[in-house]
């Protein structure tokens, strides 16, 4: 890799709603910036992380980003309100807004304009939603889409099945409004990279995913081939798509043309202590 795949963002993406809709843009970061290699974004220590920091501004500076909220995500499937953010965390002439409490950690954020969201997934899909000139930025990996609980039968579940659930509560007062809801999904990891094992560590877990989510909204997300018996991949943008068309957002209205990232230019592998992206949303009307 050369050139300017080692100082380019692995994913850039500007939307202009007009003079009725939000405006905004999308920057992923992943492996390489700014002519250095390997790079982990992670915000787990970035208090501490002088060289992390300056990186950080460095890219929200190239968006004109200065308010950044950044809750950790939790799989809680919540939109939070961003006055319960007040942990600061200085980056140049921008601020990073933190969770200070464990119960104000969420996965996603209500933005208004000249305002960001930001956070640090390895290989989790993100999307914006909007409605009118209300406008949304979530962290949707699988298990902010689908809750283990209810996969396995267990008890007291979380209050929102999923977080496409609680962004369509928060962006529509009935449901004729959400057919006006509109959805952009970035930086997923692809299905091939996405692998589900019917093994003896993992097959229950995984027979259970698989009926849950034939079951709720049907094959699409299940990627498979009659010759794999002991495996099937699963496609994290077409499940999001699949639940805001459940929950009445026209397919039409929901735009997955930069929904994958590759394995190349960011990281895919979410498990804990493995490097992470940046991911930056900007509103900017």
């Amino acid at each position: 890799m050369h050139g300017t795949a080692l100082h380019k963002p692995a994913l850039e993406y500007i939307h202009n709603g007009g003079l009725e809709r939000p405006s905004f843009s999308v920057t992923l970061v992943g492996k390489n910036y700014e002519g250095e290699q390997g790079l982990n974004w992670s915000f787990l220590q970035i208090e501490k992380d002088e060289e992390l920091r300056k990186r950080v501004a460095s890219v929200a500076k190239s968006v004109g980003a200065t308010k950044i909220w950044a809750p950790v995500p939790n799989f809680s499937a919540k939109v939070i309100n961003t006055d319960v953010l007040k942990k600061e965390v200085r980056l140049g002439d921008a601020i990073l807004w933190r969770n200070s409490s464990a119960d104000h950690a969420a996965d996603g954020v209500m933005l208004k304009p000249g305002e960001s969201y930001a956070m640090t997934p390895g290989g989790c899909a993100g999307f914006v939603a909007t409605n009118i000139d209300r406008m949304i930025g979530a962290h949707s990996g699988k298990h902010c889409l689908v809750d283990p609980k209810r996969i396995m039968g267990e008890r007291n579940p979380r209050l929102y099945a999923s977080i496409v659930d609680s962004t369509v509560g928060q962006l529509a007062n009935n449901r004729k409004e959400h057919e006006t809801i509109r959805v952009w999904v970035f930086g997923s990891l692809r299905p091939e990279d996405y692998p589900h094992y019917f093994d003896k560590k993992h097959g229950e877990q995984s027979l259970k995913l698989y009926q849950y989510i034939l079951r709720n909204w049907g094959p699409e997300p299940l990627v498979e081939k009659k010759e794999w018996v002991d495996k099937f991949y699963l496609d994290i943008p077409a499940l999001i798509r699949r639940q805001f068309m459940k929950r009445g957002v026209p397919a039409e209205n929901i735009n997955l043309e930069q929904a994958y990232i590759s394995k190349e230019t960011a990281w895919v592998d979410g498990a804990v202590g493995k490097p992470r992206n940046l991911f930056l949303v900007k509103r900017h009307r």
